[in-house]
């Protein structure tokens, strides 16, 4: 796949048919060469912006990258310690609730290994300790949500090898478990359902909030709406390397 080049916007409308949008959820992705050492000032400026303004950020978290070779080139591709900093600055003022959700994909091998799901858990709370502990501070942890939600990105690979490991840029090498098995992702939706959660929440609490720049037209959800977000809810994961790790407050609706 090609890599972002410029900052992409999509907009998801949700609604019942024939019926004007209920709820708007903007989503907002940007090249990761923006944190990366060659960004340029202007481009981790936008990249702040966006943290300030957004009331939920999804980081991607490459999960060989994390496991392999005790995490040997996590620091490199995952760039943990960027986007603690990059948070720690968007959030060192907080007055309205925040969802950091931590997505581990392409862990496959990971979550399909007997009693592997803990660990890939447990490295992601290791790794990620700094930003946790940060979040974890008493004007952090009363308007944060953190929730790790593992994804199988393509459902039917395992990690297989590292190639190059002495070069700058090692290739990662997966292979499918059987042959000719069809794409087939597994909790893609996860995230989308905490995202869900997440937002239905902040509706109830939209007069302690108004100025959240994330969420338009809530007024006026009608029950059917309702009750479909709620069971959108419930299918939410909890175990399994699944986990909320602060902020359930957030979460329940």
């Amino acid at each position: 796949m090609k890599q972002t080049k410029e900052p992409t916007s999509l907009y998801y409308n949700i609604s019942q048919t024939s019926i004007n949008p209920l709820l708007q959820v903007h989503f907002q992705d940007f090249p990761g060469g923006y944190i990366e050492s060659e960004g340029t000032k202007e481009e981790i400026q936008k990249v702040e912006k966006f943290l300030e303004e957004s009331c939920a950020v999804i980081i991607p978290i490459d999960a060989a990258a994390l496991m392999e070779r005790e995490g040997k080139w996590h620091e490199k591709t995952n760039q943990p310690t960027v986007i603690t900093n990059l948070l720690k600055k968007a959030y060192q003022n907080l007055n309205s609730p925040r969802l950091v959700i931590l997505v581990p994909v392409k862990c496959e091998t990971y979550m399909q290994e007997p009693n592997s799901e803990q660990k890939l858990l447990n490295q992601v709370k290791e790794k990620y300790s700094e930003l946790l502990d940060f979040l974890r501070t008493p004007n952090s942890a009363t308007y944060v949500s953190v929730v790790v939600t593992p994804v199988q990105t393509v459902g039917n690979l395992k990690f297989s090898r590292i190639e190059g490991e002495d070069e700058e840029e090692p290739k990662f090498y997966f292979r499918q478990t059987e042959r000719n098995v069809a794409y087939a992702p597994k909790d893609a939706e996860q995230p989308l359902q905490y995202l869900f959660s997440f937002c239905l929440k902040l509706h109830a609490e939209q007069k302690l909030f108004p100025g959240i720049n994330f969420i338009n037209n809530l007024a006026g959800i009608d029950n059917p709406f309702r009750q479909a977000a709620l069971q959108v809810a419930r299918g939410r994961k909890r175990t399994g390397g699944f986990a909320v790790l602060q902020g359930q407050n957030w979460l329940d609706i």
